[in-house]
């Protein structure tokens, strides 16, 4: 799955757990964001989602 922005650059998500995602951006800098704080941020949007397998 490709796709949330978030603070302005591209993340693609690794690695969903619980309350919290793992991401990894276009420079490839990890990070782990609970999934509240993501959802309400403002600058948060989903570009694009891949096929779900």
């Amino acid at each position: 799955m490709t796709g949330p922005r978030c603070d302005g650059r591209e993340h693609t998500v690794v690695a969903p757990h619980c309350t919290s995602v793992r991401m990894i951006d276009d420079v490839h800098a990890a990070s782990v964001v609970l999934l509240g704080h993501l959802l309400s941020s403002d600058s948060f949007a989903v570009v694009y989602v891949g096929p779900v397998r």
